[in-house]
């Protein structure tokens, strides 16, 4: 088996024990939000890199998306949603600390083996799709369903070969060097090299070529290669048919919007530098100046 391989199942992918945990606790909290709440969810969903099947083993972070119907005791008002559904958690989860509602969501924390486990509630309306989030996306009652649209799209990949390791690798590589990028950036731009660059996306060669093109796409994407949501029902590629002149990361979750459209030039210079110089450890298979930088284990040597 290749080394890197054996690295992402013996180092990030999560135990048996933690996966466990977590569908435990999940399983809970749906349970108190459902039967103990005077508000019942219409759906819920699981979402984020534990649908995705990327999480890593050290950032367990489970997102759950709780969706609610209109009604009169919420009024439109996010904040009035999320402060009911946090007294109920605090009623019924008295050993487990919970923190008020930030920007998006109620934030639980869970120990397990002394490391914390993060599970994001995330209440919400629902939208019929992701054209019509342009219009909704300033709502915080509706943007929590973009993490649905998220793990819908980046789902039909989790079974090619390779894939939820590669993801792995690149957001163990984003933390030990500090990218400026956020996971839902990695996971896109991989799925781009699936669905885009591979000559067969179901015998896509070794796990180190697969990489390389994962590299190479973030400065193709960098120098105004423009990523769109390709093969995704919502999304029209004939509507992008103009060259941009800025990194370009089309939403699938709200197809009007560009993900990179905030970097700023240092962080996309940070970020070209950074990649080049893994593309160049890459070739020459030097595994411990990419995902051991930091030297936490000495996996490689």
């Amino acid at each position: 088996m290749p080394i890197l391989i054996n690295y992402v199942n013996s180092i990030l992918v999560p135990t048996d024990h933690q996966e466990k945990f977590i569908k435990s606790t999940v399983k809970s909290i749906k349970r108190v939000l459902t039967h103990n709440s005077p508000i019942a969810p219409k759906e819920i969903h699981s979402g984020g890199s534990f649908s995705k099947g990327t999480m890593l083993r050290h950032n367990l972070d489970i997102d759950l998306v709780f969706i609610y119907n209109k009604s009169e005791e919420i009024e439109g008002n996010w904040q009035k949603l999320s402060n009911i559904l946090y007294k109920v958690l605090k009623e019924n989860f008295l050993e487990i600390e919970i923190k008020e509602a930030g920007n998006l969501a109620i934030h639980l924390k869970k120990s397990l083996d002394n490391q914390l486990v993060n599970f994001d509630i995330v209440p919400c309306y629902y939208v019929n799709s992701p054209k019509m989030m342009e219009e909704h996306i300033t709502s915080k009652l509706y943007t929590g369903i973009t993490t649905i649209w998220h793990t819908r799209f980046l789902i039909r990949y989790k079974n090619l070969p390779y894939f939820t390791s590669v993801v792995r690798l690149l957001k163990d590589w984003k933390e030990e060097h500090n990218i400026p990028l956020k996971s839902i950036h990695l996971e896109l731009l991989t799925a781009d090299v699936y669905e885009n660059i591979l000559k067969d996306k179901n015998e896509p060669g070794e796990i180190e070529e697969i990489l390389m093109c994962c590299y190479e796409n973030i400065i193709d994407t960098l120098d105004g290669y423009p990523v769109l949501p390709t093969n995704w029902r919502y999304c029209n590629v004939n509507n992008f048919e103009e060259r941009y002149n800025e990194p370009v990361l089309i939403d699938p979750a709200n197809i009007y919007d560009n993900l990179l459209k905030e970097k700023s030039k240092a962080e996309i210079k940070i970020i070209r530098k950074k990649t080049n110089i893994t593309i160049e450890n890459l070739r020459e298979n030097n595994f411990n100046d990419i995902f051991n930088w930091k030297r936490k284990i000495n996996y490689f040597d």
